[in-house]
């Protein structure tokens, strides 16, 4: 009985959970969530489990209960625009605000980001082997995000490479000291 009690309070939780989000209406078919780090489309909102669409088109079941007690990103109650950021690291050698530069061009070639808002690059840390940039953008595109950021790291690429800009991977150096 215990054992059975205890594989039902999970059940139970679900079924609550449902209740709560049918109830609630804070969320609803077809918004986008971020649940755990993955981007799902949801599709259907049931009494004890929600089904959603993640981006490789791979339909989810999604226990109801993940939804109310985590952290849960609901991009579809953003405005229209979200903001967005690509991170990369460059060689130490590298002239700061010509990358600067690049990042911003790079981000502005991108027919789905919004040349309106303000694309902006910064210089964000100094790493062990590199200096630490990211490029922000804003963008309507939210379930597409993914494909988005790499296509602009395709030019951010293809544009260090004619500029002679290395990104550098991680080293490490080992000093030995001789025996006696």
């Amino acid at each position: 009985m215990v054992g059975v009690g205890l594989g039902l309070q999970q059940t139970f939780n679900d079924v609550i959970s449902g209740i709560i989000l049918l109830s609630e209406r804070s969320i609803r078919v077809s918004d986008v969530l971020e649940i755990d780090g993955d981007i799902v489309k949801i599709q259907e909102i049931g009494l004890r489990t929600s089904k959603g669409l993640n981006t490789d088109d791979i339909s989810i079941i999604i226990p109801n209960s993940l939804i109310t007690t985590n952290k849960v990103i609901n991009w579809s109650h953003q405005t229209h625009l979200n903001r967005f950021r690509v991170n990369i690291g460059v060689s130490y050698e590298s002239d700061v605000e010509f990358v600067i530069k690049i990042l911003e061009e790079s981000a502005k070639e991108h027919p789905e980001v919004d040349s309106q808002k303000n694309i902006e690059a910064r210089l964000v840390s100094f790493g062990d082997s590199s200096l630490n940039f990211q490029v922000l953008f804003y963008s309507s595109t939210i379930f597409g995000s993914d494909r988005m950021k790499s296509d602009i790291r395709r030019v951010i690429r293809r544009k260090f490479i004619e500029n002679d800009i290395s990104i550098p991977f991680p080293q490490m150096d080992i000093h030995m000291k001789p025996s006696k």
